[in-house]
């Protein structure tokens, strides 16, 4: 209980100590410090709930159709939420970069070729996480590919929307796989664990995202589940899944995941298998790490540096992130870990916290999944506090599953010694899909909304070409986003990456509109900066050099 008023008081500061950083504030001031007071009132009730011992006859009774049931739900949450709360617009730079590189994947190739037109001005394409190649010669993102190769590859037979809801559903399958490995005469904590992952406002809302995070949960689960059932083809078949899971989104996140398990083996003294894993991950490793690299080397030229990039390598990149991080990690990391507890089913956290304190020492595999759970808290403390957009804290979702996990051992032992908590765990659960998840679902489609509308109505203009103005607004550089091939009309363009000089290049390849500052107004209200009343300095140079460029302005008034 305590823990969540200290980090609620600490972030009420936030905005006086983040300097101009406004993402994190804003998310919590709209959605998490709403829900603390509702979590401290749950944790008040369900002491009373235990100590009254009411019966339990909502209990379900027969666990593998109501687990299929649950999970069934998660689907159709997901697949609906993605077109009523998201609008079906990928907000994020992360999500975009998800949707751009299955369009490559989808058409057979690796990359996309830049027009030779446009090479000389793509910064204003907005290359922000692309992979440089050549001298602006081809691109794609700078991540991973599996995510947007599986993306790439549902879409040939469904909705790729579906991509995020089906993982989120296979990693609530494998969760209660593993559960019924761990506690296989406890149908109580089996369902328990079911129901802590699905009533979890962070995997539903996730889920209707193009985030790479169901992925990395999904895979992480099914790489356990493998792992536990402990045979030789098992481990082989872990292995295989480990490629995969490491070729995500980013390596480190796979990797901080099962360290602590090669650890346990250690620990037990299993050597052959211990370096049949370490053999394998060696070269899993490499062969990610290498991915960029090789991927890059396919320009005639030598790699020429996009700014916000960092290098083509993963090293490069790490470099690049000790020496940029501006704002102050302890406040952002206090946003984020309030912001963990607020999106999880409200009993996940004590129930952990039980689990680990009677079982840390004596149970290998509880000590493996409590340091598998905190290893990526601490590793991106210090790395990268700021996760930028996340429902929920995202960086810690692909080990979400080990906090469960820890949650289940937490309900075994409870029961054990003779408590009921059963009507603690329906009405809460209860609580959790009814009132909580729906707000956060309410909070960010508000959030996403102001984006979405000003999306469409960009690509509403009648234009070739439409020039954004996105200094005038925080966060508003996502408005601009091209498919590879640039077979979108309009094609948008950051103001700010253009001179006026440019323009007459620009204007050579079809008509142009202009979006100047005072059109985001809605996102700048978004985040609590000054309403622009016109243009910026940038786009107004642009917009008075139109006439002499000699470019046919298409009107924008109404974008």
């Amino acid at each position: 209980m305590w823990i969540v008023v200290a980090l609620a008081v600490l972030i009420i500061a936030l905005p006086f100590v983040a300097g101009g950083e406004r993402l994190t504030g804003t998310l919590a001031f709209r959605q998490d410090l709403y829900v603390a007071p509702v979590l401290l009132a749950i944790f008040i009730l369900a002491q009373r709930w235990l100590a009254k011992g009411t019966a339990t006859k909502f209990w379900p009774s027969k666990n593998p159709y109501w687990v299929g049931g649950i999970l069934a739900l998660v689907l159709l949450v997901g697949w609906a939420g993605h077109y009523v709360v998201f609008d079906g617009y990928d907000l994020s730079r992360d999500e975009q970069m998800a949707s751009f590189d299955a369009a490559i994947f989808r058409n057979g190739h690796l990359f996309a070729p830049i027009p030779l037109a446009w090479r000389p001005i793509s910064e204003a394409l907005n290359l922000v996480f692309i992979l440089p190649i050549g001298a602006r010669e081809y691109w794609v993102s700078s991540y991973l590919p599996v995510h947007s190769a599986w993306r790439a590859a549902l879409s040939f037979v469904a909705d790729p929307a579906l991509a995020s809801p089906l993982m989120a559903t296979m990693g609530g399958f494998f969760i209660w796989r593993i559960a019924r490995l761990l506690w296989p005469a406890s149908a109580s904590t089996q369902l328990v664990c079911v129901l802590l992952y699905a009533c979890s406002s962070q995997v539903l809302v996730m889920s209707m995202t193009a985030f790479s995070m169901s992925m990395h949960f999904a895979l992480n689960m099914l790489w356990l589940w493998l792992f536990l059932i402990d045979r030789r083809r098992t481990h082989v078949a872990a292995m295989v899944v480990g490629w995969f899971a490491a070729g995500i989104h980013q390596p480190v996140f796979h990797a901080m995941f099962v360290l602590p398990f090669f650890l346990m083996l250690l620990g037990l003294k299993r050597w052959k298998l211990l370096a049949a894993y370490v053999a394998v991950y060696v070269c899993i490793g490499a062969f990610w790490l290498a991915w960029p690299i090789w991927i890059s080397s396919h320009g005639a030229a030598a790699a020429v540096a996009i700014q916000g990039t960092g290098g083509v390598g993963f090293l490069d990149r790490l470099r690049s992130i000790l020496g940029g991080w501006k704002h102050d990690p302890p406040w952002i990391m206090s946003a984020n870990l309030l912001r963990l507890i607020c999106w999880q089913h409200p009993l996940l956290l004590p129930l952990a916290i039980v689990g680990i304190s009677l079982n840390f020492r004596k149970e290998p595999l509880c000590r493996a999944l409590a340091i598998s759970f905190i290893l990526p808290i601490l590793v991106t403390a210090i790395l990268l506090p700021w996760q930028g957009y996340g429902w929920g804290y995202r960086y810690v979702q692909p080990a979400l599953g080990c906090l469960i996990l820890l949650g289940g051992y937490g309900w075994s032992a409870l029961e054990s010694a003779g408590l009921n908590l059963r009507p603690a765990m329906i009405r809460v659960s209860a609580v959790a899909a009814l009132f909580i998840f729906p707000f956060f679902a309410a909070t960010a489609h508000s959030i996403v909304s102001p984006f979405a509308t000003l999306h469409s109505r960009i690509s509403a203009i009648p234009a070739d070409i439409v020039v954004v103005d996105t200094n005038a607004a925080p966060y508003s550089d996502d408005l601009v986003f091209n498919p590879a091939d640039l077979s979108n009309r309009p094609i948008t363009l950051l103001a700010g990456s253009l001179k006026p000089t440019d323009l007459e290049r620009v204007c050579r390849l079809g008509s142009v509109g202009f979006v100047s500052g005072e059109r985001l107004a809605p996102i700048a209200k978004l985040y609590g900066t000054d309403v622009p009343r016109g243009p910026t300095p940038e786009m107004a140079a642009l917009m008075s050099h139109a006439a002499d460029a000699r470019c046919r302005v298409v009107s924008s008034a109404n974008p």
